[in-house]
């Protein structure tokens, strides 16, 4: 089986093409908010490198949130055309759960993403990447205090440091995060959406100003 995997959910844009035992061929870039100048270019040239077409492709792992708002529809926009066009498999990725996985050896996984106003998305996993916090946006006090009731080794993941825990930086194992996934439950290319765990600013304010 071979996969193609998306990610343009944080600053990192990472594409990248893996058969069941090895990357075959990946780009990382750090455009930050050029996603959509670059992906397909990238997209292009790991097919290029991995001297494959887009139909020898099996599956389809997208990262559809939560996470910057334009990144991640960038991201979910691709992958739902390239499936949808030659009918292959998608697989929608947490891009919380895909930062916990590229970490090892600790009870428990604080991912987290910066929201803004003093709040993040968040979720917690166990050492088997089991929640024990659901994905939500949260405010840093009240993550905060609820990783304090936990017992064990704790690492904080993420672009957001929660007062006294120290955040490790984000990265992708790819394979390890396409292993997890891999036999998960494909969806319809036309049903996927991103999932952002909050209201856009525009929307927001909508309902504000229909109080």
């Amino acid at each position: 089986m071979k996969y193609l995997f998306i990610d343009t959910a944080t600053h990192d844009l990472t594409i990248a093409l893996a058969s069941d035992d090895k990357v075959i061929s990946a780009a990382t870039s750090n455009n930050t908010n050029e996603h959509s100048k670059y992906a397909l270019v990238e997209l292009e040239d790991v097919f290029k490198k991995a001297e494959l077409k887009p139909d020898d492709i099996d599956k389809v792992l997208v990262v559809n949130g939560p996470g910057s708002f334009t990144g991640v529809r960038i991201g979910v926009t691709i992958a739902k055309t390239y499936a949808w066009a030659l009918k292959k498999d998608i697989i929608p990725v947490s891009s919380l759960l895909a930062h916990a996985l590229s970490y090892d050896e600790h009870d428990y996984y604080v991912s987290v993403l910066d929201a803004r106003r003093e709040s993040v998305y968040a979720a917690v996993y166990d050492r088997n990447y089991k929640e024990v916090l659901e994905e939500q946006y949260i405010s840093i006090d009240k993550l905060y205090d609820f990783i304090s009731t936990l017992k064990g080794d704790i690492i904080v993941i993420g672009d957001t440091n929660i007062k006294n825990y120290e955040n490790e930086s984000i990265k992708i194992d790819v394979l390890k995060v396409i292993n997890h996934y891999k036999e998960g439950q494909p969806v319809p290319a036309h049903s996927l959406n991103p999932r952002y765990l909050k209201l856009v600013e525009a929307e927001e304010k909508l309902m504000e100003a229909g109080k």
